[in-house]
C-alpha cells in the first residue's frame, strides 16, 4: 500500500509547475520596515529595465522585452513574469480570498509599460518580482521612493527621478547596465515534461534553459503555494490513514478517501462514500456511497439551502452499484455528469432538481457501456460498449462512429481509437459524410547530394492525430517495415479542399492547445518547440518516448 500512496502523490502533483514560494504575499502584508534598495538587490537573481509585449487573460502574466540589464549581467531578451501563478489567480478569482490571507491580485500589466524589477527566477523558467516591488516613471518628472539605511520607517525614503534611481543601482550592486543578449528564444507559455525509457521525468523550463530531473525533492518544493491556499493539505498529506489524495481540476480542492469508506474534504468535512469525481470545472464534486450518489456544492453554495449538499439519487442497482462508481465523467461546463452501473450508461443533468437520471445506454449480456470522453462543448460523448466504440449524440441519440469531435462540435476525425494505428477519415455530422483524408508521404534523401534516395508515396495509417483548431489537425505517419522513420502533416481547410504541409521528420507531437504551441518529438534526444531545436542527449539518461506540456503559466479564460 505503501508503494501505491507515493505513486498516487506523484501522478496527482506532476502537473503543478508552482516551484518556489512566493514569499512576498507573506511580508506585503505583514508591516515592518521597508526593504532597503541594497537587500532588493542581493535578493534578486537579476534586475531589469522592460516593457511588457505581451499579457495573458487577466493581465497578470506577461513576457518582457528587457532593454538592460542593470544587475546580473547580460540574459535573454525576452523573459516570462509572472505576477500571479494561475493557480492563485483562479484561487482569487473563484471568490476563496476575502482579504484576510492578505492575497490578492497584483497590478495590472497593461501592454507597452516600461518597467523596473527586481526579478528572482523560478525553476520552471519564469521569473517573479522580490515582494511584488515594480518601479516606474510615467512621466519625465516622475519619482519614486527608494530606502537606502536599514531602521528607516515608510515616509522616509528618497524621491528619485529615473535616471537617479539607475545611478543608485549601479552604485549598490557595484556592476554596470548591460545589453539583453539578442536572438535568443522566445519564452514558452508552459513548461515541457520528458520522460525516458528508463521511467525518469525531466522538465524543460518556459526560458529554454538546461532540462532538470523531476524528483520527489522537487515535488515538496511546490508544496508551499498550494499549502498557503490550502492550510489542511499537510495534514491531509501525512495522514497515516489516506490511501490516495485527489486534486481539483483547478488544483483549489483537494479530498483524501482515508479509509474504504471514509472521504475526507477541506474544512475537515468527512462524508461517507468509496469513491469520488471532482467535476470539470472544480465548482462540485461526485461522491459514491453504495446505491447512493450525492453531488457536494464546492464554493459556488445554492440560495436558501443549508450545508453543501444539494442533490442525491439512488442508484439503479442493488449490492454492486457502486463498483462502476469510477467509470464516470463530467461534461466539460460541469453540469452533465455520466456513469456507468450494471444496468447500463446514464445520463444525469445535476442542474435539474427535479429530473433523474436518463438511461443513454442499456447494459447487455454482461456488457456495459463506459464513457471515455466528451467532445469539447460537451454535446457528444465517445462510448465503450465492449469491444464496440462509438460517439453519442447527447441531444438526438443518435450513433455516430468512433473518433474525436472537433473543438466547436461540427467535424469528427473518424478512426478506432483502441488501435495504436488505424486508417483515419475527416466527417462531418450535419449532414453526416466522410472523406479519405489521402495518402502521405516520407522521403529520404542522400545528405551529401541532397537527392531522394526513396519514397513511401502511398502512407495512410496513421500513429497519432490531434485538432490544432477548429479544422485544422496534425497526424502522425511512420513507414510500417520502419516504425521509427515518421513524419508529422498539419492538415488545413485550403478553398474547397483539404491541404497538408511537408512532412516534417519526428517520432511524436504533443500540441498546448491553450497556448497554440506545438512540441514535436524529432528523436530520442532531440524535441523542437516554436522552431528552437533542443538536443537533450547531454541531461537525459536515455532515449525520449514521451513529452507532455504542463499547466500554462499564462492564465486564459
Amino acid at each position: 500500500m505503501k508503494t501505491l500512496v507515493r505513486y498516487c502523490f506523484i501522478v496527482l502533483l506532476m502537473g503543478m509547475v508552482i516551484v518556489t514560494t512566493n514569499t512576498s504575499l507573506v511580508s506585503a502584508c505583514s508591516g515592518g520596515s521597508p526593504w532597503t534598495l541594497k537587500e532588493l538587490i542581493s535578493s534578486s537573481d537579476t534586475v531589469v529595465q522592460a516593457s511588457v509585449t505581451e499579457v495573458d487573460d487577466v493581465s497578470q502574466n506577461a513576457i518582457l522585452k528587457v532593454e538592460s540589464y542593470l544587475v546580473g549581467g547580460a540574459g535573454p531578451e525576452y523573459l516570462l513574469f509572472v505576477n500571479s501563478y494561475p493557480i492563485i489567480t483562479s484561487y482569487i478569482l473563484a471568490g476563496r480570498s476575502a482579504g484576510g490571507d492578505c492575497l490578492g491580485l497584483g497590478s495590472d500589466i497593461v501592454m507597452g509599460k516600461r518597467m523596473y524589477l527586481f526579478l528572482r527566477r523560478n525553476t520552471d523558467g519564469a521569473y517573479q518580482t522580490i515582494n511584488n516591488f515594480i518601479y516606474s516613471f510615467p512621466a519625465e518628472d516622475s519619482t519614486i521612493e527608494v530606502y537606502l539605511n536599514e531602521g528607516m520607517t515608510y515616509g522616509e525614503g528618497q524621491k528619485v527621478k529615473e535616471d537617479e534611481f539607475i545611478r543608485l543601482i549601479t552604485r549598490e550592486s557595484g556592476e554596470k547596465p548591460s545589453s539583453p543578449i539578442r536572438n535568443t528564444q522566445y519564452p514558452l507559455k508552459a513548461p515541457l515534461q520528458i520522460t525516458t525509457t528508463s521511467g525518469k521525468q525531466y522538465e524543460l523550463p518556459v526560458d529554454g534553459k538546461a532540462p532538470f530531473e523531476i524528483t520527489e525533492a522537487v515535488l515538496r518544493e511546490q508544496l508551499p503555494n498550494l499549502v498557503y491556499l490550502n492550510f489542511g493539505f499537510i495534514a491531509a498529506y501525512n495522514s497515516p490513514l489516506k490511501e490516495c489524495l485527489t486534486l481539483s481540476p483547478d488544483r483549489l480542492h483537494f479530498v483524501v478517501q482515508s479509509d474504504a469508506n471514509t472521504i475526507m474534504m477541506q474544512g475537515d468535512t468527512k462524508v461517507v462514500g468509496q469513491a469520488s469525481l471532482f467535476s470539470s470545472t472544480s465548482d462540485s464534486i461526485a461522491v459514491w456511497n453504495e446505491c447512493d450518489l450525492t453531488i457536494y456544492d464546492l464554493f459556488y453554495p445554492r440560495l436558501f439551502k443549508k450545508g453543501t449538499e444539494y442533490r442525491t439519487t439512488v442508484l439503479n442497482g442493488d449490492d454492486n452499484c457502486h463498483a462502476f462508481a469510477k467509470a464516470a465523467r463530467w461534461s466539460p461546463n460541469g453540469r452533465i455528469l455520466v456513469y456507468s452501473d450494471e444496468k447500463g450508461l446514464w445520463l444525469w443533468d445535476t442542474f435539474d432538481l427535479s429530473g433523474p437520471p436518463r438511461l443513454l445506454a442499456a447494459a447487455s449480456d454482461d456488457v456495459t457501456p463506459l464513457a471515455n470522453l466528451f467532445s469539447p462543448l460537451g454535446g457528444y460523448l465517445s462510448v465503450t460498449e465492449g469491444s464496440k466504440r462509438y460517439t453519442l449524440d447527447l441531444l438526438t441519440g443518435t450513433v455516430f462512429p468512433d473518433g474525436v469531435v472537433s473543438p466547436d462540435d461540427r467535424l469528427l476525425l473518424k478512426y478506432d481509437t483502441s488501435k495504436p494505428i488505424f486508417d483515419l477519415e475527416l466527417c462531418s455530422f450535419f449532414p453526416y459524410q466522410c472523406q479519405s483524408i489521402g495518402d502521405m508521404y516520407i522521403q529520404v534523401f542522400d545528405e551529401p547530394s541532397g537527392e531522394i534516395i526513396r519514397c513511401y508515396c502511398d502512407l495512410s495509417r496513421v500513429r497519432k492525430v490531434e485538432w490544432t483548431g477548429k479544422s485544422e489537425f496534425v497526424v502522425s505517419i511512420c513507414v510500417p517495415e520502419d516504425p521509427r522513420l515518421c513524419a508529422i502533416f498539419n492538415w488545413f481547410p485550403y478553398g474547397f479542399q483539404w491541404n497538408k504541409s511537408q512532412p516534417f521528420k519526428s517520432q511524436s507531437f504533443e500540441y498546448d492547445s491553450a497556448n497554440n504551441t506545438l512540441a514535436i518529438l524529432k528523436d530520442g534526444e532531440t524535441v523542437i518547440v516554436n522552431d528552437q531545436i533542443y538536443n537533450l542527449s547531454s541531461v537525459i539518461d536515455s532515449e525520449i518516448v514521451n513529452i507532455e506540456w504542463l499547466p500554462p503559466l499564462f492564465y486564459r479564460n
